[in-house]
């Protein structure tokens, strides 16, 4: 296998332009692969210790780093904030959610070596959140662990990380969306959103649940999840989004 075939997924996608959407020239490209790189695709391979090839153990790795930079940024930007208030803010930046979108942005799913059936991951949130913390890895561990691989992280989270603390400035920087609609209907109705659920399917997926919010019989928003849980969160969030509060 020629080394461009080597970098070049299932579906066509060169790695060689995921490097360009990040921003960051790897020495080690096999690092950038790795974290690209499902444990469904390696499952897949009839290769010893296959587990070790996914991009497992670098989520785990960058989920780490990804805090520490966050944790330093909130710190020397937000001095007059208590321990509290920055925690909540690097929860929400740092969020499944948060993570899963600036994966999209950068089409990081489009890249992705995933098992033949496990290809809906390209758009699965929790299979892209876990993807761009290998990413954060991948950078980290190929810029040499150290202050200078710290700053190439930096260059990269940080820009996602500045748009998603002025999009949360208008909710309190809070993702419970929720709790967040309660607060402004007790204020200016003076009463508590209802939800109401309205299909349930048997089969699981992300999908699974519909669910609209209520308030005095007029419908607010609508919201799907794989339980009721997620897709009442859902359905938080769109009422939020029609009042201009979220982005879509």
């Amino acid at each position: 296998m020629g080394t461009k075939q080597a970098f070049v997924n299932e579906i066509g996608s060169d790695l060689h332009d995921l490097e360009k959407a990040i921003g960051y020239t790897f020495n080690r490209l096999q690092w950038l692969r790795q974290a690209v790189t499902h444990s469904s695709f390696t499952n897949e391979l009839s290769v010893p210790e296959h587990h070790l090839l996914s991009n497992e153990r670098m989520e785990f790795l960058g989920d780490s780093v990804l805090s520490l930079v966050v944790s330093e940024y909130l710190f020397s930007h937000y001095p007059q904030l208590p321990e509290g208030n920055l925690t909540k803010m690097r929860s929400s930046v740092v969020c499944g959610e948060s993570l899963s979108s600036f994966a999209q942005k950068i089409g990081l799913g489009n890249y992705l070596y995933l098992g033949v059936g496990e290809q809906n991951g390209r758009t699965n949130p929790s299979v892209l959140e876990n993807a761009f913390e290998a990413t954060v890895a991948a950078i980290f561990l190929d810029a040499g662990s150290g202050d200078n691989a710290k700053e190439c992280v930096k260059a990269f989270v940080l820009p996602f990380i500045e748009e998603e603390l002025k999009d949360l400035a208008p909710l309190g920087y809070s993702k419970d969306y929720k709790s967040l609609l309660q607060q402004i209907t007790q204020e200016t109705d003076h009463m508590l959103p209802e939800y109401e659920l309205l299909e349930s399917r048997e089969e699981p997926g992300p999908e699974r649940f519909l669910v609209r919010v209520m308030l005095n019989s007029n419908e607010l928003g609508r919201g799907m999840g794989p339980n009721r849980k997620k897709a009442e969160i859902a359905a938080a969030r769109a009422a939020l989004q029609l009042m201009g509060l979220v982005k879509a």
